[in-house]
């Protein structure tokens, strides 16, 4: 197994991290190697995530109580046959902690936060947190929760679903984030003056009008966001069918749900989803890990302007899409003089 180094030296740094100090800058390579994320799930995003963010330098803690299955094994290349049955995170810690020795990978104790106690004390020392667990009953009463321990303790919080037909992901970077935007290439090499772009919270996000949430090109939103909102819908029901498993009662479901709306997916659409709801090819899962993976990079550095604040991405058109699902209007990010640890996690 891989033995930690907690404090690379700066000859360490620069050869193991040289393509990406010359990318991105060496202050943003510290900020990476200053960071821990908590993972919570190791769903087909997170799988590809965790390979991503640790091989740049990211610390990482797993959370996952579930069961490694034959299924997990199509996108979960950290487990193999010998660990069906054995739970996913220890299963799946040892090759994880082998990507980067200079990052220090455990795995979590608890995974479940019905409070805000559970909540605070789950995201305790970490300064990005990402969701990627099935569609199951208390699902999204958990991501709501972490969501605002998040707020409270200034961590940034994203919140994914992969299926078969693509994913869907939510990001809440915090009331204000700092960013610039840097242009050019060598002595042509620019740096905007500091902006902040406002986040709104998964719970308001989740409250907008969802005929509001689309490009302008479309007539509606695209299908992995209403397939993501319809699968929130679907498991905080009161219904004893709490999994997506069922898919003669999913179509109904989903059907009706969009028509109260006046929105539509054709049948065949939403049986498919139902039938592969939690599976997800690894090529779709690389695809959204990578996006995702630069959204982190982004978020942790302050450079770059980050997704604000939905992604989606459709297998069946291979195209990805930057959306706003929030009651206020976006604003052009503002200038500002930010405290100097303004963007520190």
């Amino acid at each position: 197994m891989a033995t930690f180094t907690a404090k690379p030296s700066e000859e360490e740094t620069n050869k193991v991290y040289d393509r990406q100090i010359r990318l991105w800058g060496a202050d943003a390579q510290r900020r990476i190697q200053a960071s821990r994320v908590l993972f919570l799930g190791l769903g087909p995003a997170n799988v590809e995530l965790v390979k991503n963010l640790v091989l740049a330098g990211f610390s990482a803690t797993i959370c996952d109580d579930r069961r490694v299955d034959a299924a997990s094994l199509a996108y979960n290349f950290f487990a193999d046959t010998e660990s069906v049955g054995t739970n996913v995170a220890e299963a799946s810690l040892e090759a994880i902690a082998e990507l980067n020795p200079f990052a220090d990978v455990t795995r979590g104790t608890a995974t479940h936060c019905s409070n805000a106690g559970e909540a605070d004390a789950l995201i305790a020392g970490h300064g990005i947190v990402i969701v990627d667990v099935p569609c199951v009953a208390g699902s999204e009463t958990e991501r709501v929760n972490v969501d605002k321990a998040c707020r409270r303790r200034g961590a940034k919080f994203i919140a994914v679903r992969c299926s078969g037909g693509g994913a869907a992901a939510f990001l809440d970077l915090g009331s204000e984030h700092t960013y610039v935007v840097e242009t050019g290439e060598g002595a042509k090499k620019t740096t905007s003056a500091p902006r902040t772009a406002a986040y709104c919270s998964y719970p308001d996000a989740c409250a907008v009008d969802w005929a509001t949430v689309k490009t302008k090109r479309l007539k509606q939103p695209p299908a992995p966001y209403l397939l993501d909102r319809l699968d929130a819908l679907f498991v905080d029901r009161p219904s004893p069918h709490k999994r997506l498993l069922d898919e003669d009662d999913y179509v109904a479901f989903a059907r009706t749900e969009l028509a109260t709306r006046g929105f539509a997916l054709d049948d065949s659409v939403l049986a498919r989803h139902a039938r592969v709801a939690g599976r997800c090819p690894a090529h779709i899962a690389a695809i959204v890990g990578g996006v995702l993976g630069q959204e982190v990079v982004k978020a942790v550095s302050g450079k770059g302007e980050p997704t604000n604040n939905v992604f989606v991405f459709d297998a069946a058109t291979g195209s990805g899409a930057a959306l706003l699902a929030s009651p206020a209007e976006r604003a052009a990010p503002r200038v500002a003089a930010p405290p100097a640890n303004a963007i520190e996690l």
